[in-house]
């Protein structure tokens, strides 16, 4: 029997005095009551139905807050007695329940598709696909940051559990030779996750097994169009090489054989092929001329020829623009492999020209960053390998190596999905290094002396990150000193924040202070540079002069304001600002404060869909749940902030992640040996510090408890 036959069965077999209710949480969510579907006076009366949904008795503190974290305690509870109240009107008797002021759905008279996560391999296909969609798909608050966080938070959550579940059931039924039944659960659990290269390479893994070649096609073709449409991002080269080797060792037609590959093609539409090869991306008609040996209307009358035959379709350019691409991965590469390596070098070339943005400094997304280099390699000079090269190093490090990058957030997500890593700017370092060495054997001179003086100032903003504070410091200064000479601002701007960055972490008042003051004199028509500036300046008046303080931090608050109505998006800077907030609440010993304005960043995070920095919001949570003896909301932190911690951690954010851990670990029955590592860690970050501060008192505390 299906799910909405368990349903029915479920509503016939009750009692003829009871009602059942269904709440539908996957997908398009809905409330229904003996198959009829419920209306609510409020939307957020139907948001609290949602909330008791999750497993437990549930605190009215805690619902009032998710439901209505903007008004104090006391008018936040009555607004939930409120809507209670409308929750029990509408919803039979006694299907909502308190007791001991915890409120939850009664079980006997509420079902929820959450009984089926269960068990998710006894259920048929099309309700296994189903409980694959989003939870709460849909489903938001306008005015409920918290809940929405909160339905991220759970929707996270749910779509790992049936992951693993589903992929867990693949592997058993490939190991038994149920290779149809496999291929079933990894179609199932690659909709859930169209953008994981790990479920489409196990997919196409078991459609060769079954020898449907087609359907590996098809597979590989749709999950690299979701991947470009949707992230700007090309298959990984082990999805390539995978796909490629399906073919090479088996002995059936594949793409590269498709008769429509081979037919006679005029001049001119084979050359907006070739070009189009060149490109590797979806591209527009505007950079196709600019880029090609034909003009508007003949370039379009080549387009509308070669989309009838199938072999380009319209799609969309990473800045979403409409745009051309070629269909077959195979047919592109064959192109690009037969045109003559003049032409090539000549289309790249130009390329190259028309892409490049005209500043160093320019973020662009990670994909164009590599299409540049691409680009350079085959066509552009030695300065021309040097410059994209350096900026997507400057991208990588300010990126990975600040806790609140001041890049928009859409590039920041494309960096984040893009999964770089520490070594990807060593092995980018030492690329540019050997080039810059080239360089000046080829010509003498300095020939690039700006993007020299930026490179200086990204291996000292990364030597600084890993922990080589001298080495960094000297690197940063260096370029400071020969940026100021030049009167070249940006680099100067760029050097002082990677030396801010330095004593933050260090926490090196009198340094902040200098530092800031001269970054604000360089960077002052910056809107992003001026924000960081009064965040830095307002953490350095804390517990000095608190009203300055505040006064600083609302100025950087409202510069971030501005950026935003403009449509200009940096979430991570906000976070930034956020915490600064409820750094001054903790410092006088506010705590509800302090975690309100924590819970504000860490949902503006999580709603923009930036992972960078939430292991600091979370440790800091953690540390005020511990200053409240709240052990299981600190575990509960703890274990988030080591989910998404950060490569490398010294200073003082070190002391206060590896202190958490450290009592977390302690909690939890973990050994000695384990609690020791996280004290050791701490200390060793504390041994950086100018003096001391509140993380070095919290390790002080932090050893006394474990002590006693």
């Amino acid at each position: 029997m299906d799910l909405y036959g368990i349903v029915e069965e479920i509503s016939f077999i009750s009692d003829k005095e009871k009602t059942m209710i269904f709440i539908r949480l996957f997908g398009s969510p809905s409330i229904t009551r003996d198959g009829t579907p419920l209306t609510f006076p409020f939307k957020k009366v139907e948001a609290l139905a949602y909330l008791l949904t999750s497993p437990g008795r549930h605190d009215r503190r805690r619902l009032a807050h998710l439901l209505w974290p903007d008004k104090d305690e006391e008018r936040s509870l009555k607004n939930l007695r409120n809507a209670l109240y409308r929750l029990r009107v509408t919803l039979p008797k006694n299907a909502v329940l308190s007791k001991e002021g915890r409120v939850f759905l009664s079980p006997d008279g509420v079902k929820t598709e959450l009984e089926f996560m269960e068990n998710l391999s006894s259920l048929p296909e099309r309700d296994l696909r189903r409980m694959g969609q989003p939870f709460l798909d849909g489903f938001s608050l306008d005015d409920g940051e918290e809940f929405n966080r909160w339905t991220q938070e759970r929707r996270d959550t749910l779509r790992k559990r049936y992951l693993d579940e589903v992929i867990s059931e693949a592997q058993k039924a490939g190991e038994k030779g149920d290779d149809a039944r496999a291929t079933s659960l990894l179609q199932n659990a690659l909709s859930a996750a169209p953008w994981d290269e790990e479920i489409a390479r196990e997919l196409m893994k078991s459609l060769k097994r079954k020898g449907n070649l087609p359907k590996v096609v098809a597979t590989y073709t749709e999950f690299s169009k979701t991947l470009r449409d949707e992230m700007g991002l090309d298959p990984s080269p082990a999805t390539v090489d995978l796909y490629r080797s399906i073919f090479r060792t088996m002995d059936v037609p594949s793409e590269e054989t498709d008769e429509r590959y081979h037919i006679e093609l005029p001049r001119s539409d084979r050359d907006l092929l070739e070009t189009l090869s060149v490109f590797g991306t979806a591209t527009s008609l505007e950079d196709l001329e600019a880029c090609s040996n034909q003009n508007g209307k003949n370039l379009e009358e080549s387009a509308l020829r070669l989309e009838e035959k199938g072999l380009i379709s319209l799609s969309r350019s990473s800045k979403s623009a409409l745009a051309l691409r070629i269909n077959s991965s195979q047919l592109e590469r064959s192109l690009y492999e037969s045109i003559s390596p003049f032409k090539r070098a000549l289309i790249h070339r130009k390329i190259l020209k028309l892409k490049t943005p005209c500043s160093i400094w320019t973020f662009s997304p990670p994909e164009d960053c590599r299409n540049l280099i691409r680009h350079s390699d085959n066509g552009g000079s030695l300065e021309d390998r040097i410059s994209t090269r350096i900026r997507y190093l400057r991208l990588l490090s300010i990126g990975l190596c600040q806790g609140y990058p001041p890049i928009a957030d859409p590039i920041l997500i494309k960096l984040e999905e893009d999964g770089v890593s520490h070594s990807d700017i060593d092995d980018l370092t030492i690329s540019i290094r050997d080039l810059l060495g080239r360089l000046e054997t080829g010509y003498g001179g300095d020939r690039i002396p700006q993007q020299r003086r930026m490179f200086t100032c990204l291996s000292g903003f990364h030597s600084v990150w890993k922990g080589l504070i001298d080495q960094g410091k000297a690197e940063l200064e260096l370029a400071l000193e020969k940026s100021v000479e030049a009167e070249d601002h940006e680099t100067a701007s760029e050097a002082l924040c990677g030396l801010c960055l330095m004593a933050i972490r260090l926490s090196d008042r009198r340094a902040i202070g200098d530092y800031s003051e001269m970054l604000l004199q360089k960077g002052k028509d910056n809107p992003l540079t001026r924000a960081l500036c009064y965040r830095l300046q307002g953490e350095n008046a804390n517990g000095k002069d608190p009203q300055k303080a505040i006064d600083l931090t609302e100025r950087a608050m409202a510069e971030i304001e501005n950026l935003r109505a403009s449509g200009f998006g940096y979430t991570a800077m906000e976070a930034m600002v956020w915490g600064g907030m409820s750094a001054m609440a903790m410092e006088t010993g506010e705590f509800g404060e302090s975690e309100r304005c924590l819970r504000k960043g860490l949902s503006r995070l999580i709603g923009g869909g930036i992972r960078h920095g939430r292991w600091i919001f979370h440790s800091a949570l953690a540390y005020i749940a511990w200053k409240k003896s709240d052990v299981k909301s600190m575990s509960d932190e703890a274990a988030k902030a080591k989910e998404s911690v950060d490569e490398v951690i010294y200073g003082d954010l070190g002391i206060l992640y590896n202190g958490i851990q450290a009592l977390a670990a302690a909690a939890g029955g973990q050994s000695r040996e384990e609690v020791n590592c996280h004290i050791g860690r701490a200390r060793f970050s504390a041994s950086w510090l100018n003096g001391e501060n509140r993380t070095v008192q919290f390790l002080k505390e932090v050893e006394k408890k474990l002590k006693s």
